[in-house]
């Protein structure tokens, strides 16, 4: 799963070739789309807290009418961590993090003043367990011109990981900056495939990814050479979007994983840069190793002893975990189909609504994903056994106040009301 994994966080491969997976896209905490140079103005408009700023509060609060609870203020972190003296004109810097039960949150900063534009790759997690990329940029451009636009010199976010078995105690946080090898393109304009390319989005000025050239107009099949250098290797051109077909090297990436089978995300993400630089798209320029220990975080507590079934028309809804800590609240369900076809139009939109709010939460994401065949996803088990089930998770702000009431709604207006 591992390489799956990565390609999913890369952004590498399209949905068929991955379980069905469907974020919630009117509620996820969209980073992934932040302009870096927007992201760092937070500093200038984020909540002031005990009488600092916080970029990394305001990166969590950014939806939310009410401040910080103090609750939160007690589990921030924050620091000035450089690998190298801030005259460099490469630099890379650790700033704050929160670690929220298994969630942590990292604010970094990265600078270039080289003249030339940098691909920052990261930051990726050593530590006890695996801190997996949930949201955030894997691939961050700075400094110099890219297709006649200058870039930001500066630049920075809060990226998000889960935490998977570990959490506080000593880690070392990795960026990397890469030179880029291949040309930038536009990635709404055709390219000769092939070739190595880097796919720029021009709009939110920033990497789209990695290919062998893009074909606009139309999705094909046709198949084509892996790499100049290498003519007995060859890939598929896959469908990676709206009239627009980006062409991979799966074959290389696959080889080199294997190398990386056993090993850990990190080593697998390290590996995917010396991919980077063996198929013509980067090399390594440089390489920061910071090393922090993370002090332990907000604890998870149980909000429900019992944990429900309730009955919708199409489903059954079963909740798995109804849990929070000083900064989140999470539900977890799976709904199970009554028939056959349910979910073939991906998981079923739930709303939220708490204490008899006639609006959801505004801070509020989540992730769902279909179930087929009894397969498992980010450690999650089918409650039953049917052929397709739906397990989703919901998250918002712990504004303090006792969750007496939710009711869970769906778009068709079909509603329960869940008493604690």
């Amino acid at each position: 799963m591992k390489a799956e994994k990565l390609l999913e966080l890369l952004g590498n491969i399209p949905d068929a070739y991955i379980m069905e997976a469907m974020e919630r896209p009117a509620r996820r905490l969209h980073v992934g789309k932040l302009l870096l140079a927007a992201a760092l103005m937070l500093v200038g408009v984020t909540a002031a807290v005990a009488g600092f700023q916080s970029r990394l509060l305001g990166h969590i609060f950014r939806n939310s009418a009410e401040p910080p609870t103090p609750a939160v203020e007690a589990h921030l972190v924050q620091l000035d961590e450089t690998a190298e003296p801030e005259a460099e004109d490469i630099s890379f810097r650790v700033d704050e993090y929160l670690l929220d039960d298994d969630k942590l949150y990292l604010t970094w900063t990265a600078e270039n003043h080289t003249g030339k534009p940098l691909i920052f790759y990261g930051p990726i997690i050593k530590g006890e367990g695996e801190f997996e990329i949930r949201a955030g940029m894997i691939r961050t451009a700075l400094g110099g011109e890219v297709l006649g636009a200058a870039l930001p010199e500066t630049g920075g976010e809060t990226t998000e990981f889960r935490v998977i078995g570990g959490g506080e105690g000593p880690v070392t946080v990795t960026m990397l900056a890469q030179e880029p090898i291949a040309p930038f393109v536009d990635d709404n304009v055709s390219s000769p495939v092939g070739t190595p390319v880097i796919a720029w989005d021009v709009a939110q000025q920033q990497v789209e990814s990695f290919c062998y050239g893009i074909s606009v107009g139309q999705a094909s099949k046709n198949r084509v050479k892996s790499a100049p250098e290498e003519p007995s290797e060859d890939e598929e051109d896959l469908f990676a979007g709206p009239w627009i077909s980006r062409h991979y090297s799966y074959d290389d990436r696959e080889a080199l994983w294997g190398d990386f089978a056993d090993k850990s995300l990190y080593d697998s993400m390290l590996g995917e840069t010396e991919l980077d630089e063996k198929l013509g798209y980067a090399r390594l320029a440089k390489r920061w190793d910071v090393e922090l220990t993370l002090e332990k975080g907000a604890a998870r507590r149980t909000l429900a002893a019992e944990l429900p079934r309730f009955d919708f028309k199409d489903f059954t809804l079963v909740v798995t975990e109804f849990t929070q800590t000083d900064v989140t609240n999470r539900l977890r369900f799976q709904a199970v189909p009554k028939r056959e076809g349910v979910f073939d139009d991906g998981v079923p939109q739930l709303g939220i609504y708490v204490n008899g709010a006639t609006e959801e939460p505004r801070s509020i994401t989540g992730w769902g994903y279909i179930l087929k065949d009894g397969w498992e996803i980010d450690g999650v088990t089918p409650v039953e056994d049917a052929p397709a089930i739906a397990a989703e998770e919901i998250e918002w702000l712990n504004d303090g106040e006792t969750i007496r009431e939710i009711r869970l709604e769906t778009e068709d207006g079909e509603g329960i009301d869940w008493k604690l």
